[in-house]
């Protein structure tokens, strides 16, 4: 499927996660650019419990976001994660950074999504640094799309290691 058809399409609810420094934000903003999508229409997952589920229709995730709550890689512990999910019509966007590249941003990163929030907020990078590294991120994104498949709900993996977003398949990343 086409990227810009599935996020052009008003009806359809996206989920883009992915570990921090990733490219989530990224890929939003090129959307929003493009006119696909305007700044509204996307959430957060920590404002998720704020707002009524279906006034947004994207949403920003962090995969390691599981990890840091509950010190795991199994995906199914992460419960927030869960309630997206049950979000009909859903479509997973699985951003993928290898992760030399991923330490690489985190540790350069200075502003926590400066494109969104327009604000100077720091980025906590010791602390994004110290669960990167202590994430096993074979078994995370492994334990996410076990559990998208499981629930039938429609993916694509994008490797974000290089500024443009090439589709991949998971025997790329396991």
């Amino acid at each position: 499927m086409n990227l810009d058809i599935i996020v052009k399409n008003k009806k359809n609810k996206i989920l883009v996660i992915g570990p921090s420094s990733s490219g989530k934000s990224t890929l939003m903003y090129e959307w929003i650019t493009k006119g696909l999508v305007n700044k509204k229409e996307i959430c957060f997952a920590y404002q998720y419990n704020r707002i009524k589920e279906y006034t947004k229709r994207i949403f920003h995730y962090n995969l390691l976001k599981c990890h840091e709550d509950n010190n795991s890689s199994d995906i199914n512990t992460d419960k927030l994660l869960e309630k997206i999910l049950t979000i009909k019509p859903l479509f997973v966007y699985i951003l993928f950074t290898n992760e030399e590249e991923l330490e690489n941003r985190i540790s350069k990163r200075r502003y926590n999504e400066y494109e969104f929030f327009n604000e100077k907020k720091p980025y906590k990078r010791e602390k994004r640094l110290e669960i990167s590294r202590n994430c096993n991120y074979i078994e995370l994104y492994k334990s996410l799309i076990q559990l998208l498949e499981k629930k039938e709900i429609n993916y694509s993996i994008l490797d974000s290691t290089n500024p443009k977003f090439t589709k991949i398949t998971y025997d790329k990343i396991y």
